[in-house]
This record gives structure tokens, C-alpha cells and sequence, in this order.
């Protein structure tokens, strides 16, 4: 399933809304014990949650890579009242006409976009992890300075990019508990690494 409720009353506590639903088969969601799939009763579905007005139900054409291809129906189709002014790879939201559907926006160059990648060595090394009040970001191999921006589980960006002083320190006093992922960014690339606050 893409969405479990297990009560009808679940439901109300969420606001579901412009997603690109694709299925090869089966159901969609499920609400207590009923399933709902797109082709016999995702009217109900749509009817009884009140979610999804604005979602699309088609193959969302993604490249290997999972960014949007150029041919994607996900392109410009997200909504325009989101609290998310930046892509999973720190570009600005939106990039063409509208957002689009997805954590990352089409940039128009299909299966190029930059994207967390290890080539089989790790770039950077973190620490501690779990942490508390600061960070420590050491490159593996080589010098340079780092740009490193803060998202929270949902995507969401984190303040403003993080300064990191020359002995590789990021404060992180200002930061609840919880989940993030570091975008690390230098000269030569970019690297999403996760990082844990205690």
C-alpha cells in the first residue's frame, strides 16, 4: 500500500494532495479493512478521505537515476503553496513554470541532475554520529572548503547553509533532536550524508 489508515477517523488527521500515483497492480491504500485500488474505487477512496483532488494517476517517467525525465507528468503538477522554497539538491523551488511532484525539480538537463552519489569510497567523514551540540566534517583525501546545508526527514531545508570553520565544525546548538541529512558540497561535488542529534 502507498497509504494504511487503520480507522476512518486516521484520516482526518492528514491533508493528502498532489502526489503522482502509479500501480502495476493492486491496491493504492487501504482504510481499516478495505482496499482501494485506481481502476474500481478510488472515487470512493477520493470521496471518503477528501484527498488527492489535485494528484495525478500515470507513470511518473523517471530516469534511472529517479529524477524527472523530460517527458514526465510530474513536471510543474505540485502545488504552488508549499513551505519547501528549495529541491532535495538545494536549487530553488520551482525551476520552470510551476513545482513539480517530487523531491527533486526538473532542471532540463534529463539524467544530469546532481544527486547524493558515492563512487565507492566516502568523501567525507562525520563525527560524532549521534551528536549533540556540534558536528565535525572531515574530507577523505583531500582539502577545500564545505557548504553544508541542513534537511530535516521531510525535505525540508533547515535555516540558512551552515558555515564550517577550518577545523571542519559545524555548530548545531540550534537544531531539535531528531533525524537530518547534510548536503556537503564543494569544488568537487556534492554528498548527502545522515546525521543524528541527541
Amino acid at each position: 500500500y502507498s497509504v494504511r489508515y487503520t480507522s476512518r477517523q486516521a484520516v482526518s488527521k492528514f491533508d493528502v494532495d498532489y502526489n503522482c500515483w502509479w500501480e502495476s497492480s493492486g491496491p493504492i491504500a487501504r482504510i481499516e479493512n478495505t482496499d482501494y485500488d485506481y481502476n474500481s474505487k478510488w472515487s470512493t477512496y477520493r470521496s471518503i478521505t477528501r484527498h488527492d483532488s489535485h494528484s495525478i494517476h500515470a507513470d511518473p517517467l523517471l530516469n534511472p537515476d529517479h529524477s524527472l525525465s523530460p517527458a514526465s507528468p510530474c513536471i510543474d503538477s505540485g502545488t504552488a503553496d508549499v513551505s519547501v522554497l528549495d529541491d532535495f539538491n538545494g536549487r530553488p523551488r520551482p525551476l520552470g513554470a510551476g513545482i513539480d511532484i517530487g523531491a527533486r525539480e526538473f532542471s532540463g538537463s534529463p539524467g544530469m541532475d546532481p544527486r547524493p552519489a558515492r563512487s565507492g569510497t566516502v568523501r567525507y567523514r562525520i563525527f560524532p554520529n549521534p551528536g549533540r551540540s556540534f558536528v565535525r566534517i572531515r574530507p577523505s583525501g583531500k582539502d577545500g572548503r564545505i557548504r553544508v546545508t541542513v534537511f530535516d526527514v521531510l525535505g525540508r531545508r533547515v535555516g540558512e547553509p551552515k558555515p564550517v570553520s577550518d577545523s571542519g565544525r559545524m555548530n548545531a546548538d540550534g537544531l531539535a533532536k531528531g533525524l537530518y541529512f547534510l548536503r556537503l558540497e564543494d569544488g568537487a561535488g556534492v554528498e548527502i550524508v545522515k546525521w543524528v542529534k541527541y
